[in-house]
């Protein structure tokens, strides 16, 4: 759900932040945490609700949450993103 508290798509988000095929657990994380702050049309999968469950969450430089270890996977260098 979105922060308004509707479940509207922002097609406009969508078009611009495609999930990679095969995402890691990781980029995956990401990507569903920045869809809850940007879009929320549907809730997060489960399996990405546990792994995120009661764990700390870092914040990169540029405000993506992820789990924390190793580099951002929204940033890291070879990160599938569409201009």
């Amino acid at each position: 759900m979105r922060p308004d508290g509707s479940r509207k798509s922002n097609a406009v988000w969508h078009a611009r932040h495609e999930m990679p095929k095969n995402a890691s657990l990781p980029v995956r994380v990401a990507w569903h945490l920045a869809h809850t702050d940007h879009c929320g049309c549907r809730p997060m999968p489960d399996s990405v609700t546990r792994a995120i469950d009661g764990q700390p969450l870092r914040i990169c430089g540029r405000g993506h949450r992820s789990l924390p270890g190793g580099p951002c996977p929204m940033c890291w260098p070879g990160h599938y993103r569409k201009a």
